[in-house]
């Protein structure tokens, strides 16, 4: 990303936040629905997002990728535990009911690597890029799989379901994996139809996302102290421990610039779902969504600048 110039990068974040109009126009014009918003996410979680992992990684993983990315998984976990006990401890002091402190505590922890992050990645840096955004994920889905759950459902302490890390993206990884450091050829007919799949990844990410902001939030939402918190806390707080983090850890500057990268992604897209799936209030979760993704749009712009 050092090679190129500041209104390069601007020009490449700018083309994938324009993807976002798209969603804008589709929910305005009711060509995206409410009721057909999961069916579209379900194609990009279990389809789309797997076939660009597993292509990706078969083919341009190398063995110097991973003995210089290896920490991601692990410093990603480190982020997502921290986001959790600042959120917790902000939480307590500001006597959240318990409800919306599991879900303030969720929209805190986990960033939205994969509908935003991911492509963002892959614009600024490639297929590089995209495989160290793949293993910052492998570390924040083993949380969102476990502790995430865990906190939503109020039942943290007793006992994570393993079976719940067993979806296609996290199996898409470990294939992935699996196929390059055995050095096994898999045949163009089976990889060319993947990538031509995983293309369809980032413009339907950015679809979603701007769907969302089509979504109603009060200004009382807005400049609440819960929401304003949370957009301290996911948006400057966490990137600015990332940075700490990439310094101690000597980084390479690709390597840290996706730590921070991916940590200063605006909350996870899916907590709404998650919330009114495992336990909080999902109109609650959609607002913070809300708040950071819209703010983050001039955020993340700030903090590629900052690092580039």
């Amino acid at each position: 990303m050092h090679d190129l110039g500041f209104m390069d990068i601007l020009g490449r974040v700018g083309a994938i936040f324009s993807l976002m109009g798209f969603g804008v126009l589709a929910k305005v014009f009711k060509v995206l629905d409410d009721d057909a918003r999961p069916s579209l996410a379900g194609l990009v979680i279990y389809i789309t997002t797997p076939s660009l992992i597993f292509s990706t990684m078969s083919g341009d993983l190398t063995l110097e990728t991973l003995k210089v990315g290896w920490p991601l998984p692990l410093l990603a976990m480190v982020l997502v535990l921290t986001g959790s006990l600042v959120s917790r401890i902000y939480g307590k002091f500001a006597k959240l009911s318990s409800e919306n402190l599991r879900v303030f505590q969720v929209l805190c922890m986990i960033p939205n690597t994969a509908f935003m992050g991911y492509p963002i990645s892959y614009a600024l840096f490639g297929s590089q890029g995209f495989i160290y955004a793949v293993l910052y994920d492998l570390g924040a889905s083993i949380l969102i799989w476990t502790l995430a759950i865990s906190i939503l459902s109020g039942k943290v302490g007793e006992g994570i379901d393993l079976r719940k890390l067993m979806n296609p993206a996290i199996i898409a990884i470990f294939a992935g994996l699996g196929v390059r450091l055995l050095s096994i050829e898999i045949p163009e007919l089976v990889l060319e139809p993947l990538r031509i799949m995983g293309s369809a990844t980032v413009p339907l990410a950015m679809l979603l996302v701007g769907s969302r902001l089509t979504e109603a939030v009060s200004s009382e939402e807005f400049i609440s102290g819960t929401f304003v918190a949370l957009s301290i806390i996911r948006l400057f707080l966490m990137p600015g421990i990332a940075f700490t983090l990439g310094t101690l850890f000597n980084l390479s500057p690709v390597v840290k610039g996706i730590l921070i990268l991916e940590t200063a992604m605006p909350a996870m897209a899916s907590t709404p779902i998650l919330a009114e799936k495992y336990g909080g209030d999902p109109k609650y979760a959609a607002s913070g969504v809300f708040i950071t993704t819209l703010l983050s749009l001039v955020t993340i712009p700030l903090i590629i600048y900052i690092l580039g």
